[in-house]
């Protein structure tokens, strides 16, 4: 399952979170379910094993989307999950993140996925986090270079590129929009054209 997850570990590290994810329990998310709201603790991490989810934020009661995850993904509030490791406290989720057709998650407490340094296997544990983390922070910021360096057309050629293709036929088309920053109607007229 580790190599599904995480690719690019070595055999210690998959051999370790394989360990950890087969003890994990297994719950089934239903289309439209929440597993944060915005505001909500942040005190579970989720990986994704089958399902599209969308993480997003509420602005001028527009709900921008600010990713897309599909089987074998982290699935928490990485803002909050930054703050948590800084600020040490139990932190509120900064974003949404919902159920975009149905699928299932291993549940971890969020205590048991952040590295202790008192562990007996915390090196491994540290690396294992920070591939994790390391990862997610490379796909927000390609993301952001998306918006600030490409048109309309050349985001969604990107989009197509870079996301599992679960995600690019899956999605509703007004998500995607969203998540590129153009409107629905030009990203219909994009997919017309090509």
């Amino acid at each position: 399952m580790s190599q599904l997850f995480l690719p690019h570990l070595n055999h210690q590290e998959s051999t370790w979170i394989n360990q950890h994810l087969n003890t994990l329990p297994v719950k089934a998310i239903d289309k439209g379910q929440r597993l944060y709201s915005e505001g909500q603790f942040f005190d579970t991490v989720y990986i994704t094993l089958s399902g599209l989810y969308r993480s997003f934020y509420l602005f001028d009661d527009q709900e921008v989307n600010l990713r897309f995850l599909a089987g074998y993904s982290l699935l928490c509030p990485m803002s909050s999950l930054a703050s948590l490791l800084y600020g040490g406290e139990k932190q509120k989720s900064a974003e949404s993140i919902e159920c975009v057709s149905a699928g299932q998650v291993l549940c971890l407490p969020v205590k048991d996925f952040i590295p202790n340094p008192k562990q007996t296997d915390y090196a491994t544990h540290l690396k294992v986090f920070n591939t994790i983390v390391f990862e997610h922070y490379l796909s927000l910021e390609r993301r952001l270079r998306m918006i600030q360096l490409k048109r309309a057309k050349q985001r969604y050629e990107f989009f197509c590129q870079v996301m599992p293709t679960e995600i690019v036929n899956g999605m509703p088309n007004f998500h995607i929009a969203s998540y590129l920053g153009i409107t629905p109607e030009a990203l219909s007229r994009i997919k017309t054209k090509n």
